[in-house]
């Protein structure tokens, strides 16, 4: 176990420490604070296993769970990459909701769980993966942007031939109201661009002729989400300037690959592009009558 203090200011350093004199297997390294990719990517440096699990500093694994991924990891279909359902953990709801993944087949290609649109977390804590995949120059975390995962996981996930699903939950992830990425507003829309330029480049060198069109539906689509996720700020001065300044570039981007998409979802984008506010209260309708018909 590797354990990167990226510039922690509590007790840290010294429960894990403590941990070190007890368990040999256990190893720290300190740094100044450099974010969760910086870290990531040093620890990988370090390891010396055939398999790489991140686990955030707020989240917990099940007791059992390493005993469990070994004894999966062990058999001899030789895995690339080993996916658990995880547990949401919310600190002010009475419930846990376990993230859904395909369960049939439970062996497939990462090819295949892009190209089907089927959810995917895209949190590298979902994966326990190969060591060599960082080998290939182009999966690494872009550097000071958000989103960094979504292009981590896809570039995992397109390189990956064999990965198991299984159906038991081992990580539990941590819910906080308070975090990026539940906080995030209008003003994130510059981090979806650059993480998609780096997944356009991904595509455009790398990506199979037979596999760019669906590609490129999958990072158009996380592409429209800085919009999506955002739209009910769609009256703000916040908006008015993402307007002007993004969405030009949005806008090209989706039209240029506007062949990729189903018709109806070609429609939609259109009009959430150039009729925002229009959208917005379609949108808004049709989610109260919804709720008035429950």
């Amino acid at each position: 176990m590797i354990v990167i203090d990226d510039g922690s200011t509590d007790a840290s350093t010294k429960i894990v420490g403590d941990y070190c004199i007890h368990y040999p297997n256990v190893s720290c390294h300190t740094q100044e604070n450099r974010g969760v990719s910086a870290a990531r990517m040093r620890g990988t440096a370090l390891a010396k296993g055939a398999y790489i699990w991140f686990i955030d500093s707020d989240d917990w694994i099940e007791k059992d769970a390493l005993s469990k991924v070994i004894n999966y990891l062990d058999d001899p279909k030789d895995i690339d990459i080993l996916i658990a359902p995880f547990c949401l953990r919310f600190p002010d709801k009475q419930y846990d909701f376990i993230a859904p993944v395909i369960t049939e087949p439970s062996f497939v290609t990462g090819k295949e769980l892009l190209r089907t649109r089927q959810y995917i977390f895209v949190g590298p804590p979902y994966f326990v993966f190969k060591r060599h995949f960082l080998e290939d120059t182009w999966l690494y975390f872009p550097d000071h942007t958000r989103f960094e995962d979504e292009y981590f996981s896809r570039v995992l996930l397109y390189r990956a031939d064999r990965i198991h699903i299984l159906t038991e939950p081992l990580y539990n992830y941590r819910q906080n109201d308070n975090s990026f990425m539940h906080s995030c507003d209008i003003q994130a829309a510059p981090y979806f661009i650059e993480v998609y330029g780096h997944l356009k480049r991904f595509v455009d060198a790398e990506v199979e002729t037979n596999d760019k069109s669906w590609f490129y539906y999958n990072i158009t689509s996380f592409l429209l989400e800085s919009i999506i996720r955002n739209i009910g700020q769609v009256n703000t001065n916040g908006f008015a300037s993402f307007r002007r300044k993004s969405l030009p570039f949005i806008r090209r981007e989706f039209l240029k690959n506007l062949s990729h998409f189903p018709i109806k979802e070609q429609i939609l984008g259109l009009y959430l592009l150039f009729f925002p506010k229009s959208y917005y209260k379609i949108m808004k309708r049709h989610n109260e009558k919804k709720i008035s018909l429950a």
